[in-house]
């Protein structure tokens, strides 16, 4: 059996879910289940933001994509390159 908690943020009560209960319906169980990933997404979200802004994190995001779209350049042309030198030979 499966068990997740979830947190009230009113009054910071906690109070347990559990999979397969009885006294739950499955859809109700499936919703607050869905709240609860909601609630941990959004707190993943804060945290992100939290990172986007310090400005070494941006300095490694754009030389991070900078690097894949120069290796994305060259995975092209080769293939590129390759069905040319296919197509004529």
């Amino acid at each position: 059996m499966y068990s997740f908690g979830e947190t009230n943020k009113n009054n910071g009560s906690t109070k347990q879910m559990h999979y397969g209960s009885n006294d739950q319906s499955e859809d109700d169980t499936c919703e607050h289940f869905l709240k609860f990933l909601l609630v941990k997404i959004e707190a993943i979200q804060h945290n992100i933001v939290k990172l986007a802004n310090n400005e070494y994190v941006k300095a490694f995001a754009i030389v991070f994509l900078v690097i894949v779209f120069f290796f994305m350049i060259c995975l092209c042309s080769t293939i590129f390159t390759y069905k040319l030198f296919e197509y004529f030979h």
